[in-house]
């Protein structure tokens, strides 16, 4: 039986129809960027794991690699932090150029209903 090897844990909290902007940095073992270039990556939030898909983010649509600097920026418009619930969850996967599909953090999506609309 193959070890359970757990993703790395990062809970967001953001604001309900704000703009929403957080950055990782993909690092190896020895904390050196691994580069991106040539990657794909995709984000969705959900009520629950299986569950509705309530945002999706590419990069086209919120997520913005950083090639050698093994960095994502994570750039969510009003419309895309438009969720009406508070409790959700999350991950972030990466594909490498041969189609090696990576879940690099996931956790909690937290979304604080506003007052101003």
């Amino acid at each position: 039986m193959a070890a359970c090897v757990p993703v790395a844990k990062l809970d967001l909290c953001l604001y309900r129809s704000d703009n929403f902007s957080h950055q990782i940095t993909w690092l190896d073992d020895s904390g050196d960027p691994i580069p991106l270039t040539g990657f794909t990556a995709k984000m969705e939030a959900r009520r629950k794991v299986g569950g509705t898909i309530l945002m999706t983010a590419t990069q086209t649509s919120g997520l913005v690699l950083g090639g050698v600097a093994g960095t994502i920026d994570i750039l969510l418009t009003t419309l895309q932090t438009d969720i009406a619930f508070l409790d959700n969850v999350y991950d972030l996967q990466v594909t490498s150029p041969t189609s090696v599909v990576t879940t690099l953090v996931q956790g909690a999506f937290t979304v604080i209903q506003d007052v101003t609309r």
